[in-house]
């Protein structure tokens, strides 16, 4: 007997403040955009497709150009998809002359790839969740491979079942998946039966790769794009045995203006009354409960319930709710949370910095000048994401530039600079020369920083904005390694904004690079003499190109995995005009001889080039290295050594420091003698 329950039927009823379904089911239940059945009960993820009997075979067999791949034995790939009140679930047969699952990464073997996506009204959406799926030394592999135009987000997985089953042949395979709803923060079928959904699966062959998909997608894993396609499906609940609940917020984040609810379904088998709908709001000012009775007919109906707060705060809200029947036992609960901007509170602080800019501190002392940007630019921040981002973005970046903005304001208001202490990354801000907006950088300062003392400033361009938050953090760890164990001493790391990385550092680019070390000088003391730049990826071609322009400024290079040729129309220099300029200029270059994303026909090409500038140039091919696979940190830290010379510094943690001053940060630039 088959599990999925095609028939039922669907009573939609309204309660309080309730929103109408009826029209979107209707409309969403067309022929042409196919429909998802209610499983009618939890499907087993063991990689078998047993509890799949009777539920329509969809083809995977588009390519990303369009093209329609017929089956073959070479690939054929067919896909069968169901949903509960707690999954999304996707059942995939894959048929392969060779299967060839992941030797060293999710991208470089046969893969499966799902995206649920805000179907928009031309099926593609800034808003959407793509997971991904193989088997990597017998072990299943699930990520979250990007989210809303970021890629490799850090995410919780846990719960995400997984069953990746080869056959003895390795000429066939099954994957099994079932996705919490709880992980796609921006859906829930009971809410919004329509929704978009792509599937692709890559067969990473030695020579080539083929990829199929549902609905052609170009840039399903371009981290330069920030849109995803998806065919609009219609999910489409069915007759439970017993009720079934799912929620919603309206949004993640609220001006107190807004109209703040939260959305209830229930899908239920029959008329139930005497129910208790319980929330509990949490925020910095403490907790209220509220309470709400409730009665809801046979079939799917929708309570939209306001959430009132009396007196808002600007923070993160943690919201509960739970649902009792009528004997008072717990039948559903979730947990939520919002942030909250309080305008008064936004432009007391806005306030206090204007106040500064008149006081005698600010006028004396660079420093403290020079740091009030970095309060400023969280500000900006904050406000451009509460005006302009998705109503389900995630709230980190919120919580984060508040707990900030809160240590640079107590800062400012104890006359001390509005910075952080050092030992950890951070993001300063500073307004720019070239047309007075605020720009940001991130930055390492050494912990034991001492002011007396002139460090070696080491700068890195990354290859675009999906990797730059990953590139502090690994400095960070890189510097602190044993096997680093800080072979060119201590080190400032600095990483101007990776939007300059779209046009390759090209244009001011450099210019402002220029700009961001020049502020950097101004609350930190950098030896101009020992500056080095790093560049991995399209920021190698960035770093080499802005080092040979500026001759002198520069204490070495160091290339990484680089590109070195950029597009046409680009308007940028071609570096082999440039490499007469390089004089006495220190170049380590490191790149994988199995390079899958750099082309190493121009690493090699621009290597030739300069073994011919002599002792000063330096080369490590990593055999069988690809793009990122390979760790040859050892080496490139024991070549700055020898750059640097006696530029190196190497700091001590200070012994018993003597009573600082009442409220003074304990490891502030001022703080170490």
């Amino acid at each position: 007997m088959p599990d999925i329950d095609q028939k039922a039927h669907i009573c939609v009823f309204l309660l309080l403040s309730i929103i109408s379904l009826g029209a979107a089911l209707n409309g969403g239940q067309a022929a042409e955009e196919g429909k998802i059945f209610q499983a009618v009960k939890p499907l087993n993820v063991d990689g078998s497709l047993d509890d799949w009997a009777g539920v329509e075979e969809i083809p995977i067999e588009r390519t990303p150009e369009g093209r329609v791949l017929a089956p073959s034995a070479d690939l054929t790939v067919t896909a069968r998809l169901s949903f509960d009140a707690e999954n999304f679930y996707a059942g995939v047969k894959v048929v392969d002359d060779q299967i060839d699952f992941p030797a060293r990464r999710l991208q470089e073997g046969d893969s499966l790839y799902i995206t649920l996506v805000d179907p928009g009204t031309a099926g593609e959406s800034r808003r959407y969740s793509t997971y991904g799926f193989s088997l990597f030394r017998g072990e299943e592999i699930k990520m979250l491979v990007s989210r809303n135009g970021k890629s490799n987000v850090p995410s919780f997985v846990k719960d995400i079942q997984v069953k990746v089953k080869p056959a003895p042949d390795r000429k066939s395979a099954i994957y099994e998946v079932a996705i919490p709803w709880g992980y796609i923060p921006d859906f829930r079928p009971f809410l919004q039966p329509v929704w978009g959904i792509n599937l692709a699966y890559i067969d990473y062959d030695a020579v080539a790769h083929k990829t199929a998909q549902l609905l052609p997608d170009l840039g399903f894993m371009d981290d330069l794009s920030s849109v995803r396609k998806g065919r609009p499906l219609s999910f489409v609940p069915g007759q439970p045995a017993a009720p079934e609940f799912q929620s919603l917020l309206s949004a993640n984040r609220y001006f107190p203006r807004d109209e703040m609810t939260v959305s209830l379904a229930v899908n239920s088998p029959s008329a139930q009354s005497g129910w208790e709908l319980v929330m509990l709001l949490s925020s910095p000012e403490g907790s209220v409960q509220s309470k709400k009775s409730l009665a809801f007919d046979r079939g799917l109906s929708v309570l939209k319930v306001p959430i009132e707060i009396s007196k808002p705060v600007w923070g993160v809200y943690d919201f509960s709710l739970g649902l009792l029947d009528e004997k008072a036992a717990l039948r559903f609960s979730d947990d939520k949370q919002f942030f909250l901007i309080q305008p008064p509170e936004f432009e007391a602080v806005a306030a206090k910095i204007a106040e500064a800019k008149k006081g005698e501190l600010y006028a004396k002392d660079a420093v403290f000048r020079e740091s009030l940007p970095t309060l400023e630019i969280r500000l900006l921040w904050t406000e451009e994401f509460m005006k302009s981002a998705d109503p389900y973005a995630d709230i980190d970046p919120l919580r984060r530039w508040n707990e900030e903005i809160k240590e640079l304001v107590r800062n400012v208001e104890a006359g001390r600079p509005a910075l952080f202490p050092p030992g950890r990354a951070a993001s300063l801000g500073y307004r720019s020369p070239l047309d007075g907006s605020l720009k940001s950088y991130a930055v390492i300062i050494p912990e034991w920083y001492d002011k007396s003392l002139k460090f070696p400033l080491f700068v890195t361009l990354g290859g675009g904005a999906a990797e730059a938050e990953r590139n502090v953090g690994f400095f960070e760890a890189i510097n602190l390694s044993p096997r680093v164990n800080r072979r060119a001493g201590d080190l400032i790391f600095m990483e101007p904004s990776a939007e300059m990385a779209q046009c390759w550092y090209a244009g001011n680019a450099g210019a402002e690079i220029m700009a961001a070390i020049g502020h950097l000088k101004k609350l930190y003391n950098v030896n101009e003499k020992a500056i080095v730049l790093d560049g991995f990826d399209r920021g190698a071609y960035g770093a080499l190109r802005w080092a040979l322009l500026n001759p002198g400024v520069f204490s070495g290079v160091v290339l990484r995995s680089g590109k070195y040729i950029p597009p046409e129309g680009l308007k940028a220099e071609n570096l082999f005009d440039l490499f007469d300029r390089a004089g006495s200029l220190k170049i380590l270059m490191v790149y994988g001889a199995e390079d899958e994303l750099a082309p190493v026909t121009e690493a090699k090409a621009v290597a030739a080039r300069l073994e011919k500038l002599g002792p000063g140039f330096k080369y490590i091919e990593v055999k069988d290295g690809r793009h990122t696979d390979y760790d040859r940190w050892p080496e490139i830290f024991g070549w700055l050594k020898d750059v640097l010379r006696d530029a190196v510094v190497t700091t001590k943690p200070p012994k018993k420091e003597k009573e600082k001053k009442e409220g003074e940060s304990e490891k502030s630039p001022e703080a170490h003698p």
